[in-house]
């Protein structure tokens, strides 16, 4: 599936896939879209982030081990991304692969 996402740090704006489905990423948290909720996002080479600093698992996010699908990384701070598969090692880090 295609992700694109606008992020501003006042806003942000996901579109998923054909559908064109335009939603904030907190509707998704709210709207029971696993979530991790962490202090700091750090972004590292491409396209991957390092999030670290209290994360919390929320909405059936897994706490330890890889996870798949597109989970938003929260970062405390306003800034949201969507990540498609990554590893988990709450409340630690989370580190997230192919994010947008």
């Amino acid at each position: 599936m295609l992700v694109k996402k606008a992020v501003s740090l006042l806003g942000c704006a996901v579109v998923i896939g054909a559908g064109a489905l335009a939603v904030a990423p907190t509707a998704y948290a709210k709207s029971g879209f696993p979530t991790y909720t962490c202090d700091h996002i750090d972004f590292k080479t491409g396209s991957d982030i390092l999030a670290t600093g209290h994360c919390v698992a929320t909405n059936g996010a897994p706490k330890e081990g890889a996870y798949r699908g597109d989970l938003i990384l929260d970062r405390d701070r306003g800034i949201s991304l969507i990540c498609r598969t990554g590893i988990a090692l709450t409340p630690a880090t989370v580190t997230g692969f192919d994010c947008t």
